[in-house]
């Protein structure tokens, strides 16, 4: 069998974008920009992640990634 295999998932995260870009920040992971830490302590980040889109409203902030 032959055929072509696509991921367009990054085509649908950018036109999701477009849509809620006022609200949220969406994180460039490839760039390293916008990078996130699951957990803070004693000054020491652990456990970067790269979310999908971030609420720009820092209290209570939104992190919205796929599972």
């Amino acid at each position: 069998m032959f055929g072509i295999v696509c991921d367009g998932a990054w085509l649908w995260e950018e036109y999701i974008n477009t849509l809620i870009g006022d609200s949220f920040y969406h994180p460039m992971n490839k760039e390293g920009k916008g990078k996130q830490y699951l957990f803070t302590s004693d000054k020491r980040f652990v456990g970067l992640i790269y979310p999908d889109f971030i609420s720009k409203i820092r209290l209570n902030a939104l992190l919205l990634c796929q599972i």
